[in-house]
């Protein structure tokens, strides 16, 4: 059994072993799972998987950068158990998480991973957005599959994260100064503290799916009073993916 946001959710402690370089028993990896997990929310049992689905997709990123900052060694430093601290929290939060979003797909009656190569497991699309999309030429399910890789970036804080699935330029505008202009990572991370504040991240990870149709002409988010607003272009998902795949 294991709880996740205030539930309790039974889990069968078997996986594939080629899917977690480190074979540890499940109590022991669960006790990595992030703890913010383990506050109450008022989500369904859906909108729970799609939560730490998002945070299993990035915490499997973070891990994959750590390992190519380190080199190819780090993989057998990890299997050896002697990799060094910080890679080995990315590896132990990535394995807490994708054992239970396994065993909440397992008890919701889901396949263990997603069909074909998307990574949140499918759930109803409003028609607003589902319009947007397709005036877009998208299909949905790749269209919401890119945008919630987007909430999933911001919600982890990462800057690196945050690049992949941005479409630069990244416009900030400022009450009484001049808007400032994103080019590229560089000037992303010069601009951290405004991109990856906590109002601008709460902010996109409480949008419901309702309201995700007005990011494909460019996220506007609100911080502070007076206002400050950041405009992301979202809507490049081919150069989005490829980041990704990539």
């Amino acid at each position: 059994m294991r709880a996740g946001r205030g539930r309790v959710f039974p889990l069968t402690p078997g996986f594939v072993a080629d899917d977690l370089p480190q074979a540890r028993p499940a109590v022991e990896l669960l006790a990595h799972l992030p703890e913010e997990l383990a506050a109450p929310a008022a989500l369904s049992d859906a909108e729970i998987l799609g939560e730490i689905e998002e945070r299993t997709w990035a915490a499997q990123l973070r891990l994959e950068d750590g390992i190519a900052d380190r080199g190819q060694d780090s993989v057998a430093a990890l299997a050896d158990g002697v990799a060094s601290p910080e890679l080995q929290a990315f590896h132990d939060e990535y394995q807490a998480l994708y054992l239970l979003t396994r065993g909440l797909r397992e008890h919701l009656g889901l396949p263990l991973r997603p069909p074909g190569l998307g990574h949140f497991t499918a759930q109803p699309i409003p028609g607003k957005l589902r319009a947007a999309l397709a005036a877009e030429g998208m299909a949905p399910d790749e269209g919401v599959e890119a945008l919630r890789r987007v909430r999933a970036a911001f919600r982890s804080g990462d800057i690196r994260l945050v690049d992949r699935v941005v479409a630069y330029p990244v416009t900030i505008v400022r009450p009484s100064e001049p808007d400032l202009m994103v080019m590229n990572f560089r000037d992303l991370v010069s601009a951290r503290e405004i991109v990856l504040s906590p109002a601008i991240r709460a902010r996109i990870v409480a949008e419901p799916f309702e309201r995700m149709a007005t990011w494909l002409e460019g996220l506007s988010l609100s911080r502070g009073e007076p206002p400050v607003l950041m405009r992301i272009n979202v809507s490049a998902f081919q150069r989005a993916r490829q980041k990704f795949d990539g």
